[in-house]
């Protein structure tokens, strides 16, 4: 293996070297540099690269920790234990304030690296269109943040490789192209069940969604000038007294008004210098309200198995927070797909092999009859470790959460990726303010002897006078 920091090949102790990936983290590079001559001072945020002996590219990244240790009191050779991090490392340092309206995730991923990520040295890698996005804005928050959101929201996969490439991808783009039988060179099988997030009823706890149209009828007393309703109003209401439409304003902005209402208040107040309403006369609201979104859906068919395996309800409950979805259709969506994912308890497998090619999000065909397993397997994570200048890779995956596998539940998320609304770090109330200070240099050339500001002097052609002033 050759390792290379900042550029400089670097001597590395025997057998020290490690890589892990996984899905949705960082991918991370660990190895001991041997500095006999003790030379060598490492930062954060050096770059560090792991080749083959053909060349061949195996982790990109930055030093994300490294300690020194000296050999000897005595001496100056010293030893240094580093730890790298991926590239995504140059999305986290990155601040993002920026608003969308009405384009596909993938434009919006495009011109993230346009804007931002390419003066980091990033490039456009595979990045699929997705659904359409209604309207994102992030709210001066990490790139990192922005993408995760997105990609959430999308159903999509998004890393920075190690050629520095942004992907934003669909989960079932990249199928392994390495197969797993009874035949292939893998050891110290492990299989296992997989649910730790295992939940048959699911609720999303989600914003605000606004009512149909409702109308509510009060009578006057005589004296009363505020009315109340029974949800917060989320928009202007119309409002008649005797059938007769009245004027209508907001509260602390409009004047000379029949009535005021504030947004996400249930009162309707009548303006103070007008007669109250009498027995006599009718006052008729029609609003549409506001009310907190909690969706639940579950599945009857794994509550009975759950059931009849544990005894009791066979209920296992879970609750999500989703505070950007502000409709119900939306709120369902999310949980069904969350139920979807996570209402199966599936195989788990670990193995070891010298097989290389793998990697994390790749989905892997395995068929073992010893242990009963012949699906698609999702490659959750991949530690490699040196052993006899090779690379010898622990390899843990995750069989489909749904029946039909991996594939299947990819399409049907696919399928189910409608327009949506992203807003990260921000109410829906709120307006993203962009300050910019520039800096603007100005030359001034004057051939003048004296100062453009300079005060007149009085002399036997020039003296005080109306006009003038001396200082």
């Amino acid at each position: 293996m050759i390792i290379s920091i900042a550029n400089e090949q670097v001597k590395i102790q025997y057998e020290s070297i490690e890589i892990d990936e996984a899905i949705g983290q960082r991918s991370t590079a660990s190895f001991t540099v041997l500095d006999l001559k003790g030379q060598y001072y490492f930062s954060k945020g050096q770059r560090v690269e792991i080749k083959q002996d053909n060349n061949s590219l195996v982790f990109g990244g930055v030093i994300d920790r490294s300690v020194e240790t000296y050999i000897s009191l005595a001496g100056e050779g010293k030893i240094h234990k580093i730890t790298c991090t991926d590239w995504t490392f140059l999305s986290d340092k990155r601040i993002i304030a920026r608003a969308y309206e009405n384009k596909s995730a993938g434009e919006i991923v495009q011109d993230i690296v346009d804007h931002f990520l390419s003066h980091e040295e990033v490039n456009v890698g595979n990045v699929q269109a997705g659904p359409n996005v209604i309207e994102a804005v992030f709210n001066y928050i990490p790139i990192t943040d922005a993408m995760d959101a997105l990609a959430e929201k999308a159903g999509f996969e998004w890393w920075i490789d190690k050629h520095r490439q942004l992907h934003f991808v669909d989960p079932s783009t990249y199928p392994s192209n390495i197969y797993i039988n009874e035949h292939s060179p893998i050891r110290n099988i492990e299989v296992e069940p997989a649910g730790e997030k295992y939940r048959n009823k699911q609720y999303i706890k989600a914003g605000r969604d606004i009512t149909d149209p409702q109308t509510e009828s009060f009578k006057g007393n005589g004296s009363q000038q505020s009315f109340t309703v029974g949800y917060p109003i989320a928009l202007e209401p119309m409002i008649k007294v005797n059938n007769v439409v009245q004027t209508v304003g907001l509260n602390s902005s409009d004047e000379d008004k029949s009535w005021y209402w504030s947004k996400e208040s249930n009162t309707i107040t009548q303006e103070k210098s007008a007669t109250p309403l009498g027995e006599q006369d009718t006052l008729e609201i029609t609003y549409q309200g506001s009310f907190d979104i909690i969706a639940v859906t579950y599945d009857s068919d794994e509550v009975i198995q759950r059931s009849s395996l544990e005894g009791g309800t066979g209920i296992h409950e879970f609750v999500d927070d989703d505070p950007d979805v502000n409709s119900r259709e939306a709120a369902f969506q999310s949980a069904n797909a969350k139920l979807a994912k996570y209402g199966k308890i599936g195989k788990r497998i670990k193995f070891e092999t010298e097989l290389s090619g793998l990697h994390a999000g790749e989905l892997l065909r395995i068929e073992l009859p010893t242990f009963n397993i012949n699906d698609d397997y999702l490659i959750e994570s991949i530690a490699a470790s040196e052993r006899n200048e090779r690379f010898t890779y622990t390899v843990t995956a995750v069989a489909g959460a749904v029946t039909g596998g991996w594939v299947t539940f990819f399409k049907e998320m696919a399928n189910k990726g409608k327009a949506f609304v992203l807003r990260e770090n921000i109410s829906e109330n709120e307006v993203l303010i962009l300050l910019e200070q520039l800096t603007e240099s100005i030359g001034i050339q004057d051939e003048m002897t004296y100062s453009t500001f300079a005060c007149p002097i009085p002399n036997v052609t020039n003296y005080p006078s109306h006009e003038i002033y001396p200082c």
